[in-house]
This record gives C-alpha cells, sequence and structure tokens, in this order.
C-alpha cells in the first residue's frame, strides 16, 4: 500500500465535507470564500495524489482522468478569480491539457478496436486491458 492512499483518501472526505459546507454559506461570504479555497485545494490534491497512484500502477486510463480532473479544477478556480471577457495566457496554454488527454484516449480507443487477433491488449505504461468478444 502507497503511503500517499491515506493522502488521497482524506483529500477526498475534505473535498466532500467542504463542497457541502460552501454549498451551505451565502455566496459571497467570508465562511464560502474559505469553504471555497479547501474545497479547491482539496480537489487538487486528490487529482494530483490519484495520478501518481496510477501512474504506479500503469493505469494509463486513470492517469488520463486524474489529469483531466485536475485541468477541470484548475480551470474552474481560474474562471472564478478572472473579470469577465478576461483570456490569459494560462486559457491557452490550459486548453492544451484536454486536447493531448483526448488525443491519447481516442488512440488507446483506436487501439482497443483494431485489437483483434488477441483477447488481451497491452498499453504503453504496461497497462492491461482484457474484454470478451
Amino acid at each position: 500500500m502507497s503511503p500517499l492512499l491515506p493522502l488521497h483518501i482524506s483529500a477526498g472526505m475534505v473535498g466532500i465535507l467542504s463542497g457541502a459546507a460552501a454549498m451551505s454559506f451565502r455566496k459571497g461570504s467570508a465562511r464560502h470564500a474559505l469553504a471555497g479555497k479547501v474545497f479547491v485545494i482539496a480537489m487538487l490534491t486528490l487529482a494530483a495524489s490519484a495520478v501518481y497512484l496510477a501512474l504506479m500502477k500503469h493505469q494509463l486510463g486513470n492517469v488520463l482522468g486524474g489529469t483531466f480532473t485536475f485541468y477541470l479544477i484548475a480551470t474552474a478556480w481560474m474562471t472564478a478569480r478572472r473579470g469577465d471577457g478576461e483570456t490569459g495566457i494560462f486559457d491557452w496554454v490550459a486548453l492544451l491539457i484536454p486536447l493531448l488527454v483526448g488525443t491519447a484516449l481516442w488512440i488507446l480507443g483506436l487501439e482497443v478496436g483494431m485489437a483483434t487477433r488477441s483477447r488481451q491488449l497491452e498499453f504503453p505504461l504496461r497497462c492491461t486491458f482484457s474484454w470478451v468478444p
């Protein structure tokens, strides 16, 4: 068991509780803002630890899912922080993440679809998927 797993689980629990707290406080209040900050930090920790744990287990699909989750949280936070109509360099650089994740998932889908000779298909990072046709 990885020592990072308890951090991952704890971050998820803090994320659920702080998210519920943020929804229960009046929007714009100091308590809502504090609960929202705790939520974002917990969720970024959760996503980053998920990516690391998935890498250690050679689970490429979970690496891509955790990366996309991190992207969604970070860009949502930036959207809430900036003014209307503003687009910065962060937004244009962040756009590369869903493009890369989507391309990787598309390629993996093509590899699975074209695997007709074998019931097992090994992907990079030693991920093994098996299915019954």
